[in-house]
């Protein structure tokens, strides 16, 4: 295995915990898990991980619907479909507002 495959394993597997047990997953959390906050230089190199960690967790759970969902209420039961085009962003943005739409993943029940 190689060290990209290494640490999108590594990612997918402390994701799907917080999926398995929300239902729910922010995109955000893939550059989070990946400590953006210290390293961001390697923005890119972060979001092309998280772009093949996402891949993955696809793979894994093929039913999986891209949604939207607005702070604070991040639960499955507040999500709205996202379009099939909506370009994914790994991203939070601090110095926001707050309470802009976050792309998130659910798992049907």
């Amino acid at each position: 295995m190689n060290r990209d495959n290494a640490l999108v394993t590594e990612l997918v597997d402390e994701l799907e915990d917080d999926l398995r047990t929300d239902g729910i997953l922010c995109l955000y959390q893939f550059s989070w898990f990946q400590d953006i906050g210290s390293r961001p230089a390697e923005r890119g190199e972060i979001e092309r991980l998280s772009h093949a960690a996402y891949d993955e967790l696809l793979r894994r759970y093929p039913d999986l619907r891209l949604v939207w969902v607005t702070w604070p209420d991040v639960t499955p039961s507040a999500a709205r479909p996202a379009a099939a085009e909506t370009e994914l962003d790994f991203f939070l943005d601090s110095d926001g507002p707050g309470n802009d739409p976050l792309l998130a993943v659910v798992l049907p029940r």
